[in-house]
């Protein structure tokens, strides 16, 4: 009898263990898209100036990410993502394709998502998010051929801080590096001035 209570105990221990949430998170940050200026330097990507691409979608299949927002790596930060102060906060998608378009402008290049004959087409498809590494796969295609299908990451490994001001300063430059990522990557160049 001993015996069979101890292995309950065990049992509960560890059904306990396996449905223990996240700890929830000390600080939150909200993150704006009217706040968000691009601080890269468009002259770098002048080739781009004038060209547009149709810009269909970002697609989430991030495990850890939530509908409006992600976390830190190590859970202790929570930013949620936001048109404007005051405003409902949008899925994490939409709120990245407007904030991504916005930084697109600022390298000179109209990111649509209106159907525009033989431009070249961005799908990207977000793997994975936290305040340290975004993931993401980029598809490249015209006229409906798939040209490139590729993995792109972007990491930033900034010293801890608990200034939300400063948190929310490191994730305008972190969407600053997702666009240069893209920008500066050779096959999008290849495909992007391929007329």
């Amino acid at each position: 009898m001993k015996i069979r209570a101890m292995i309950m105990i065990c049992l509960s221990i560890l059904l306990i263990s396996a449905c223990a949430v996240r700890k929830p998170p000390a600080i939150f940050v909200d993150v704006y898209h009217s706040s968000y200026q691009p601080k890269f330097d468009p002259a770098a990507y002048s080739e781009y100036k004038g060209k547009t691409i149709i810009f269909v979608s970002i697609a989430n299949e991030s495990k850890n990410t939530t509908m409006l927002g992600y976390y830190s790596a190590d859970g202790s930060v929570r930013y949620t993502m936001n048109y404007s102060m005051g405003k409902m906060p949008p899925p994490v998608e939409s709120f990245l394709w407007y904030t991504l378009q916005k930084s697109f402008a600022h390298a000179g290049v109209t990111a649509t998502n209106e159907n525009v004959a033989d431009k070249l087409t961005l799908l990207l498809t977000l793997t994975s998010l936290d305040d340290r590494e975004a993931k993401f796969q980029m598809q490249l295609s015209r006229t409906e051929k798939l040209l490139i299908r590729k993995e792109i990451t972007v990491a930033q490994n900034l010293p801890p801080t608990k200034d939300i001001a400063e948190l929310e300063s490191r994730t305008y430059s972190y969407i600053d590096s997702m666009t240069v990522a893209i920008l500066s990557d050779p096959d999008f160049k290849k495909e992007m001035l391929t007329p």
